[in-house]
């Protein structure tokens, strides 16, 4: 299954599950609190807002590349974005704006294919992948990622760089004896 990226995980909840699954993947990255998060997608996207209310409240830096987007995300209470310069082109220049911003994860919630490679929204989801960093484009998946990260951050266990320790083993790592009961 690790050539298509799907992972089962168990969890007390829903939140616990995909978050063990998430941090299961091969190369997924922990965004640090105060790092950017690229957003983009569907305006109409009732997750939309919803995702970014709760970055912005858990301290990251939210980005955009539209100016549709931007507006609409600013037009949200306590919510501030910034439009960026997102080169669709040079593949080397638009990682220059990754690194220049912090950009450790990218939400696009576009409600569709592109048209073409130079629509913005596939340039942003193409380029998260090509630099190997998370991203998410389902909106319950999106909205569910916030919940757990916002969990995680509220318990001290991600967040920050001195949270991440190699090799370490999730709390909700359990033995799956510990899953069905001593019956195993």
């Amino acid at each position: 299954m690790a050539s298509t990226g799907e992972v089962a995980a168990f969890g007390s909840d829903i939140a616990e599950a995909y978050w063990a699954s998430l941090t299961s993947t091969n190369g997924f990255r922990v965004p640090v609190a105060g790092s950017g998060v690229l957003l983009g997608g569907d305006i109409n996207c009732p997750q939309l807002a919803t995702v970014a209310k709760g970055l912005s409240d858990l301290g990251f830096k939210l980005y955009c590349s539209s100016p549709v987007v931007e507006e609409f995300l600013n037009s949200l209470p306590y919510v501030k974005a910034e439009k960026i310069f997102f080169p669709l082109k040079d593949k080397r220049k638009l990682r220059e704006v990754f690194d220049e911003y912090d950009i450790q994860s990218v939400i696009n919630l576009a409600k569709g294919r592109a048209k073409d490679t130079l629509d913005e929204d596939y340039v942003a989801r193409r380029n998260a992948v090509d630099f190997g960093v998370p991203l998410i484009n389902n909106p319950l998946l999106a909205d569910l990622y916030v919940q757990a990260l916002g969990r995680k951050m509220k318990l001290g266990e991600v967040g920050s760089v001195s949270n991440y320790v190699e090799g370490r083993v999730p709390s909700e790592v359990k033995a799956w004896s510990e899953w069905i009961g001593s019956h195993a």
